[in-house]
């Protein structure tokens, strides 16, 4: 069977609907991933995808519309079966591409409860069963070129694999679930002289030209412990995340990726709830305060203090830190 995938979200969006997309890969001859470029360059990179197209194209234009368009129904027209990824259950997109695509199938997104994780949620959807240990793990295989690349560019900064190697990624795609920045390079800093380790910091898209700024400086500054990955591809930053012995962030796309591919990973919640959002795969630990106003909604955390995430200290996580190390095998 050929198959239509069209999934608009983000990086943490797309990997919660992974093992939807792992399974449909395994079960139809080929596969079409229409999404955000990046993405779908990655799905191609891992063998996830045999085709993209960028869902952002003026191609895809004529599905908010409704109108008839040459190109468009005669790349559908291709296809046996559709899955509409969509937070609505009325969604344009699916309604206008079921004229093309007789079975056309949605999957919401966003569970009806604050118990359910989307990963689960979405699975059911697609398959009526849940999710199994192993189709929790998805299993993506890196090109073995790219983690060769990610070896090379640590040796050239004088990382030799013989101390723990950590990953941190700042960021988000929603600066209310961001953790201070200050406190980050806080952790790191105290990582380089207390504990020996070696520090990989991690930007992208979504951080501004001040936070990339702060971030360069302080890999300068510590220019022998310390490499600065900015603006990469997502098989490059997976490839690090791979090589690294704990990841640390947000909730963000990042955080979902160590998920899958860091030998652990800390994952620092705020507003957004760790019941639906946390990363699906690998074994993330989950880092929230105490307070009665978390979680909530997007409007709400724009509004307040974000005590949700400023009561979490720099030593709570190095505590966290020290009880993964255990677990681990590397020495703090």
């Amino acid at each position: 069977m050929r198959l239509f995938i069209h999934h608009n979200g983000g990086l943490g969006d797309l990997l919660l609907s992974l093992p939807v997309i792992s399974k449909l890969r395994q079960t139809n001859e080929l596969l079409h991933f229409a999404g955000k470029k990046d993405i779908g360059l990655f799905l191609e990179s891992v063998n996830l995808a045999d085709e993209i197209t960028d869902s952002g194209s003026s191609l895809y234009m004529h599905l908010y519309s409704g109108r008839e368009n040459k190109s468009l129904s005669s790349l559908l027209r291709n296809f046996d079966f559709a899955y509409i990824f969509s937070s609505k259950k009325n969604s344009a997109v699916a309604e206008s591409i079921r004229k093309y695509i007789s079975h056309t199938k949605i999957i919401l997104t966003i569970p009806d409860d604050l118990s359910t994780h989307a990963a689960e949620y979405r699975f059911v959807q697609a398959f009526g069963q849940a999710l199994n240990s192993f189709e929790w793990n998805s299993l993506i295989v890196l090109p073995p070129d790219i983690k060769k690349q990610a070896e090379y560019s640590l040796k050239s900064q004088g990382y030799c694999f013989d101390r723990p190697l950590t990953s941190i990624h700042a960021g988000s795609g929603g600066p209310v679930k961001c953790w201070p920045l200050e406190r980050y390079l806080l952790l790191a800093e105290k990582l380089i002289t207390k504990e020996n380790h070696f520090i990989v910091l991690f930007s992208g898209e979504a951080e501004n030209e001040a936070f990339k700024e702060q971030l360069s400086l302080f890999a300068n500054n510590h220019s022998k412990n310390c490499l600065y990955v900015c603006g990469k591809n997502i098989a490059t930053v997976a490839a690090f995340l791979a090589l690294s012995d704990i990841c640390i962030g947000n909730d963000s796309g990042i955080s979902h990726l160590a998920g899958i591919f860091a030998k652990k990973s800390i994952v620092i919640f705020g507003p957004t709830n760790s019941a639906i959002w946390r990363p699906s795969g690998g074994d993330a630990k989950i880092v929230s305060a105490d307070v009665q106003c978390a979680p909530c909604d997007s409007k709400t955390a724009l509004l307040c203090g974000r005590e949700c995430l400023l009561k979490i200290s720099v030593e709570d996580i190095c505590a966290e830190i020290t009880s993964e190390s255990r677990t681990t095998g590397f020495h703090s």
